[in-house]
């Protein structure tokens, strides 16, 4: 486990920096509102287990994330968002963070699961964090995916060496962004 909120921290602001990319008008609301990002955070951290109460749209986004690089629970939380515009848009300032970290039950998962493929394909990882200024560590999983997991095939076994060196590197405390 990390000993810092940073990684994770900027993860989310990757996700609000989507958002904004694809829909303007919705992350100035957002911004208006005073949302910040956080409302996603256990999104993430459980990749949706503790959102979703069907076992089968647990599974079927376990499936995705498993098969898909690290940034895949990011890209969901920003599809989730940008599916729920009108809802979210029509909400109160007031009441917008209550009604926005809850995901409605009957979300089309797939739906959410398309769009978050297409931002995937949209906004790569290392682009993303080029056009942001936001930059993950250099030993994250976002960041070493294409070079050391992504053309594995079934029987390959990931580069235990290179896998050791990122674990037995302490990874840096990095000053948080006054913003």
């Amino acid at each position: 486990m990390l000993d810092s909120f940073d990684p994770i921290s900027k993860q989310l602001h990757l996700m609000s920096s989507i958002i904004e990319f694809e829909d303007a008008e919705l992350a100035l609301f957002l911004n208006r509102c005073h949302v910040m990002p956080y409302y996603a955070l256990s999104w993430i951290l459980t990749w949706y287990s503790h959102d979703f109460v069907r076992f089968d749209k647990v599974a079927r986004l376990f499936d995705l994330f498993i098969a898909s690089p690290p940034l895949m629970p990011v890209y969901c939380a920003s599809a989730v968002i940008l599916l729920r515009r009108s809802e979210i848009l029509a909400s109160e300032p007031d009441l917008l963070h209550s009604v926005i970290r809850h995901i409605p039950q009957d979300i089309d998962i797939e739906r959410v699961i398309q769009l978050a493929l297409q931002l995937a394909n949209r906004y790569p990882a290392l682009n993303l964090q080029k056009r942001t200024g936001i930059w993950l560590h250099d030993g994250s999983p976002v960041n070493t995916w294409d070079h050391e997991w992504k053309n594995l095939s079934w029987n390959d076994v990931p580069d235990t060496i290179q896998a050791d060196r990122y674990l037995s590197e302490p990874i840096l405390k990095e000053q948080w962004d006054d913003e």
